[in-house]
């Protein structure tokens, strides 16, 4: 009997290791490979966990992580900023900012990379759109107001 207790803890034992490391736990960011991150991922996917739960995960994934505000960009291609899309050894607020987000409501290394596209895809637009308000009224408050009630004043 004592032999069986004993073997079960053990065995718990030697599951919460692999499941911890598979989890990266205590391992940040910017210690992990790109397919670490996609078992995380994968892993986190699979567990009950809200929203606010896994923005608090990625976000303490963070800790520790080097500052460079020119840290990503739109890619090797890109005229102006080919820094690369996705960056993990490195952030600043706002790549902060998208990464959590994409990384929270995916459950695979593509699928981040999909929402992380998509998110920068309706900054942009909303950058330009505000841009647009700004140049087509005098008083910015004025136009996006007129564009958000629908009706123009007289």
């Amino acid at each position: 009997m004592k032999r069986a207790i004993y073997i079960t803890i053990s065995l718990a034992l030697v599951i919460s290791v692999f499941i911890s490391e598979l989890l990266g736990e205590g391992k940040p960011f910017y210690q992990m490979s790109n397919p670490e991150i996609d078992s995380l991922l994968t892993i986190v996917s699979t567990q009950n966990l809200t929203i606010t739960d896994r923005i608090n995960l990625f976000s303490d994934k963070f800790l520790g992580m080097p500052y460079n505000q020119n840290c990503a960009g739109d890619g090797p291609y890109a005229l102006y900023e080919s820094w690369p899309l996705v960056n993990f050894k490195e952030t600043n607020c706002m790549v902060f900012c998208e990464h959590v987000l994409a990384l929270s409501i995916s459950d695979s290394w593509d699928n981040f990379f999909n929402n992380l596209q998509q998110q920068l895809m309706v900054l942009t637009n909303i950058i330009i759109l505000l841009s647009h308000l700004n140049r087509a009224s005098p008083d910015p408050v004025e136009g996006s107001s007129e564009l958000v009630e629908g009706s123009a004043k007289p």
